[in-house]
């Protein structure tokens, strides 16, 4: 049976940090594959700050075109949103039977996990692998009495965020090296998050 990891995220756009972790789970023999799912609409997140899918899709396929164990999912777009993680596990249980599934998230999405759609069943259906993030105290105190049956992977911890890279691309500073060449030349051609 082929095992597939999947990698949640709205790539707001990707940058290196993203594909640090994906490199990570591909080279740990979790997985035949690590699958990118481009989210049209995290309903966690607020949508005024979002590239369109397309853009981000293009840009998530440049970015590991070179890398034979990473690919990215579109089936999210074919989806109802905004994107919860439930249906899509659903979606695509039924359209690829044949796989084993698991799911790769930050640490961070653990703080509000509780908060996603159906995440009871989705703890009992899937395995979690779970990569560190920076948290404050406070967040590491919520994750731990909520006990999760997740399982914590030793990946790098990265620092870069969209965030900071749309900032900079607003305010016209350098984002060289937080991206990889083909997407800062994807994001100057189309002028995004100028």
């Amino acid at each position: 049976m082929k095992k597939i990891g999947l990698y949640f995220g709205s790539f707001n756009p990707i940058h290196v940090g993203h594909l640090i972790i994906a490199d990570y789970f591909s080279q740990q023999n979790l997985f035949d594959e690590v699958w990118l799912v481009v989210s049209p609409h995290n309903p966690l997140k607020d949508p005024s700050d979002l590239a369109s899918v397309d853009h981000r899709l293009e840009m998530a396929r440049i970015a590991t075109a070179d890398h034979s164990a990473l690919k990215v999912c579109d089936i999210e777009t074919r989806l109802p949103s905004p994107s919860f993680t439930v249906n899509t596990m659903k979606a695509l249980q039924e359209q690829y039977p044949e796989v084993q599934w698991s799911v790769i998230i930050g640490e961070d999405s653990l703080v509000h996990f509780d908060k996603w759609k159906d995440y009871q069943w989705l703890m009992e259906t899937f395995s979690f692998f779970v990569f560190p993030r920076v948290l404050s105290d406070e967040e590491r105190d919520i994750i731990k009495a909520k006990n999760f049956p997740v399982q914590m992977v030793n990946a790098p911890l990265i620092e870069v965020s969209s965030t900071s890279i749309r900032q900079k691309l607003r305010s016209g500073t350098s984002i060289k090296y937080l991206v990889t060449n083909v997407v800062e030349n994807y994001l100057s051609q189309h002028q995004l998050y100028h």
